[in-house]
């Protein structure tokens, strides 16, 4: 999880509970209603041109829009809390008009949990303890409709919802967000069942960084990062901890015990496999 995420994430936690997987999944569910949760969408109407919605939780684009009040909700939050105004709001142009499809997926992570905490009707504790459910939450304080289409949008969320619950198979060669989830939960998966090597893919279409190399992706982390859980590549579900998609269309996996680290010119795994003078070389760096 990107650090800046964790930070207010901890912060939210302690003030309203529940855990990160709560609040992730809160964000998926609506992030894969609204965009099928791609951070890069642009709204398109029926006649084919573009409307307002941008990002993975379909802000709205232009002056005194949603996208504005939740930049706007985002600069009180982190005043209110004494935190320093992160630099990519700070890069955001002057202006009204904010468009989130701009912003980096945890950027947009955050501006959505900001603006709910900002939000006058907002309250991440009554679906934490159950008391509203995620449809609710998205219905009365994301989704900005006219009243006569309540029904019409209440029964496309819903449809989704189920659709995101009922995910077998991954979707572009990403692993489900609740296979994910459960194998985070269950961490020591055990050997890898097949011995023929012909079936190491799995129908995971994967980059495998076993021996180290750049990492071609945008990924959401800090300039360093070590892994100390996930299993090594043949143990793992995933063949590997999934680290973004390649420029190659392919998933990036890394494995426990390897550590990573951003250069100027991207990012580089640096394998546990591989020795320097009889010494590992995540050793080495750390």
């Amino acid at each position: 999880m990107n650090d800046e995420l964790k930070k207010i994430l901890d912060i939210i936690i302690k003030e309203k509970g529940g855990s990160y997987k709560d609040y992730r999944l809160l964000m998926d569910k609506i992030g894969y209603h609204e965009s099928k949760s791609d951070p890069k969408s642009i709204q398109k109407l029926n006649n084919g041109k573009d409307g307002f919605g941008r990002g993975k939780y379909q802000y709205e684009v232009g002056d005194n829009r949603g996208a504005n009040t939740a930049v706007n909700r985002l600069y009180t939050y982190y005043k209110d809390n004494k935190l320093p105004i992160p630099k990519w709001v700070k890069n955001i142009p002057s202006g009204k008009s904010v468009d989130a499809s701009k912003l980096k997926d945890y950027q947009q992570d955050i501006l959505f949990l900001t603006d709910k905490m900002g939000h006058p009707k907002a309250d991440f504790s009554k679906v934490i303890n159950g008391e509203q459910s995620t449809t609710d939450f998205w219905l009365k304080n994301h989704w900005s409709g006219k009243d006569k289409d309540v029904a019409k949008r209440t029964e496309s969320f819903n449809r989704d919802l189920e659709s995101f619950k009922q995910q077998k198979q991954p979707v572009n060669n990403i692993p489900t967000q609740e296979d994910l989830y459960s194998y985070i939960a269950k961490p020591n998966v055990g050997k890898f069942p097949s011995e023929d090597p012909n079936d190491y893919d799995r129908g995971f279409n994967v980059n495998q960084l076993a021996n180290g190399g750049k990492l071609n992706s945008n990924t959401n982390q800090s300039e360093f990062n070590e892994f100390n859980s996930g299993g090594s590549h043949e143990s793992n579900p995933y063949n590997g901890i999934p680290m973004g998609t390649g420029t190659n269309g392919k998933i990036n996996t890394t494995e426990q015990n390897e550590s990573s680290f951003n250069f100027e010119d991207g990012k580089y795994i640096f394998s546990a496999r591989l020795d320097l003078n009889g010494k590992k070389i995540t050793n080495i760096i750390k």
